[in-house]
């Protein structure tokens, strides 16, 4: 409640409903989920603010600090429908920060188009994909080779395992596909300190049953190796892969897979 929930709330309030469900379904009908996480990034920032915030004290003039996401700072990123998308989210968190107390002037101050593509930004440089991983897949991959080539071939009679890679098997594999199926975005602070490889050594997955995020070794790394993980597809072909680390992050790889990509 403290942390979030208590800016972005319905309080069992039919206003607070309707402003609520106005959000979602804007969203909804934009086939977008950043508008979502993005009124939740501010509640947590107003949250962190009220927690900081003295009583009395005097707010300076367009003063934002952006606390548990000044790590993830960068340009703003404009998007298609973001002026009404903040209209609809500053309705919700004003409607619940009138109802906590809040200093309103730092309120409307915080909730700024400007701030808003600020977190957009932020998701679409830093936001790690994960596709939740199940129990079953734990179970699976900590097999001996041998009893896991037995269990492959119940669910493949196709399975071979002097040829086919594992982890392309897990990915591939219809029923394990039906196990995992959902996919998320998360913002990972220690996560997003890492590089970025076309040949990554390790994946960002989530377990169904605990919803804590992993990273999972996807092949033998050495005492001191630093962790890579792919920002993008890395089955992409180079010429893809290149652009696309481009526009989307502004750099050219350099990991063994580019510098020699025959």
């Amino acid at each position: 409640w403290k942390k979030y929930h208590r800016f972005s709330c319905t309080r069992g309030d039919m206003e607070g409903e309707h402003k609520r469900n106005a959000l979602y379904g804007e969203a909804k009908k934009a086939s977008k989920t950043n508008p979502l996480l993005i009124a939740r990034m501010f509640s947590i920032l107003l949250s962190h603010w009220m927690d900081n915030y003295e009583e009395g004290s005097e707010i300076e003039e367009n003063y934002i600090d952006f606390g548990p996401f000044e790590f993830f700072d960068c340009d703003p990123d404009p998007s298609i429908g973001d002026e009404l998308m903040l209209e609809k989210l500053k309705e919700l968190i004003v409607f619940n920060a009138s109802q906590e107390g809040a200093p309103m002037n730092y309120v409307h101050s915080l909730l700024t188009i400007r701030n808003y593509r600020k977190f957009h930004g932020m998701i679409q440089r830093n936001a790690q994909e994960v596709n939740p991983i199940s129990d079953f897949h734990r179970f699976l991959a900590s097999c001996h080779p041998q009893n896991r080539a037995t269990i492959c071939k119940l669910l493949d009679s196709n399975y071979d395992e002097t040829r086919d890679d594992i982890n392309q098997f897990l990915q591939e594999n219809e029923f394990l596909r039906g196990l995992s199926s959902t996919t998320a975005s998360s913002m990972l602070q220690i996560g997003n300190c890492m590089n970025h490889s076309c040949h990554p050594n390790v994946i960002a997955a989530c377990g169904h049953t605990d919803n804590q995020i992993q990273f999972i070794a996807c092949r033998q790394i050495r005492k001191g190796e630093e962790l890579f993980r792919s920002y993008i597809n890395e089955d992409l072909p180079h010429a893809e892969r290149k652009a696309a680390l481009m526009s989307r992050y502004g750099f050219n790889c350099l990991c063994s897979r580019c510098s020699n990509p025959q």
